[in-house]
């Protein structure tokens, strides 16, 4: 799925012609080698926004993939802003069809956090009702992420994973250490980040399952996460989530370019 702000010059994306005859205009151009295999859909309300109250942009954005109200909502100067009230569509698909990949499901973002207003403005994916998904908006941490720990060699066991076992081990030993000094509502919080840990270590010493012909891309050296490289870092993330997808890191994944109330001005694209 992707995400981006601020609707789009109607002109300039909707399709003309027949069903299956139809003309892509410029927006959608880049489609045109796979025309035959797409679907435009339009004419279709997204009822529980439109019955939502609230900022537009916050209401879009946190139901486009929930289907749900908004919950936990607060007054705001545009409107009120609440965050997504159930999971989002890639994480229960990622539960449905990623059993035995990397990533269940991949949130990836293209400066996600560069916006205006409210904190739940920033989340296009949810775990469940404000529980949310953050997009990753750094290619390197991303790069590290998919790839830091992959070998594509079983017989040579990556180092780096390695090494985070050893850290695990040794910060698992400490929280439960902690774990007898704590009232009852701070057990449970560390239980959950025990949890948590315990769902990492059990990754990390399963072989990941590469899709055959898989190779090991080279580490991107981003520009800094500045607006004005908005078209670098998207083009850098793009290219790691093909990556993601055609080594079968993962089934299911999210690209949120920047945020429900985008602040982004496009000056690469002669935008002042």
């Amino acid at each position: 799925a992707f995400f981006f702000a601020n609707g789009v010059i109607h002109d300039a994306f909707w399709p003309t012609g027949g069903e299956t005859t139809f003309t892509l205009p410029y927006i959608l151009a880049p489609l045109e080698p796979l025309r035959k295999k797409t679907l435009v859909v339009k004419g279709i309300d997204m009822q529980t926004a439109t019955d939502s109250r609230g900022n537009g942009h916050n209401v879009g954005m946190t139901n486009l993939l929930t289907g749900v109200k908004n919950v936990g909502s607060v007054a705001g100067e545009t409107g009120a802003v609440g965050w997504g009230g159930g999971p989002s569509l890639d994480h229960v698909l990622g539960q449905r069809i990623g059993s035995g990949t990397a990533f269940k499901s991949l949130q990836v973002g293209v400066l996600p956090s560069t916006s205006n207003g409210h904190d739940a403005v920033h989340f296009l994916s949810y775990e469940g009702p404000q529980k949310t998904l953050p997009a990753e908006e750094n290619p390197k941490r991303l790069f590290d992420r998919l790839f830091g720990g992959l070998s594509l060699d079983p017989a040579k066991p990556d180092p780096t994973t390695e090494r985070r076992r050893r850290v695990l081990d040794l910060v698992a030993d400490d929280l439960r250490a902690l774990r007898s000094k704590l009232g009852r509502e701070d057990r449970a919080r560390l239980d959950a980040h025990i949890a948590g840990i315990d769902v990492l270590d059990t990754r990390l010493a399963k072989p990941v399952d590469v899709a055959a012909g898989c190779t090991k891309p080279m580490g991107p050296q981003p520009p800094a996460l500045y607006p004005g490289h908005f078209r670098e870092l998207g083009k850098m993330q793009m290219d790691l989530l093909v990556k993601a997808l055609a080594c079968d890191l993962t089934r299911s994944a999210t690209l949120q370019w920047s945020s429900a109330q985008s602040a982004v001005t496009h000056t690469w694209f002669g935008a002042g």
